[in-house]
């Protein structure tokens, strides 16, 4: 009797981790406090992403490889994400609050090859 009550018990929070980690967001926190976040982009295209963060005073942006992705922050709130071409790059967001707490998120983003369009046509 308390085999099958373990078993169920075992079995139930087994399922409520995997379910858990399906909703939550894609980031991981390591041991200095960075935030750490993936993107992915085509070449080409552009990406606004919105910083959740309260009493921002000022954001630093800055990019690891400025031919594969540029960063600018597009206001105090957002950062805007440039794919150049196909490649890997860490894009740091250094917050400032008005209390002057630095908070430092790091977005890995990885650029695809832009889209080709296929028309089918022949000349």
């Amino acid at each position: 009797m308390k085999k099958n009550r373990i078993k169920k018990m075992w079995t139930l929070s087994l399922a409520a981790m995997f379910i858990l980690n399906a909703f939550i967001p894609n980031q991981e926190v390591n041991a200095k406090g960075v935030t750490k976040k993936t993107v992915t982009i085509r070449a080409g295209q552009k990406k606004k992403i919105q910083i959740k963060q309260k009493n921002v005073k000022k954001i630093k942006v800055k990019s690891s490889k400025k031919s594969v992705a540029t960063v600018k922050a597009a206001g105090k709130k957002a950062i805007q994400i440039t794919g150049k071409k196909a490649g890997k790059a860490v894009i740091t967001v250094k917050i400032t609050t008005k209390k002057k707490k630095v908070k430092t998120i790091q977005y890995k983003v990885t650029v695809k090859k832009k889209k080709t369009s296929n028309t089918g046509i022949r000349l």
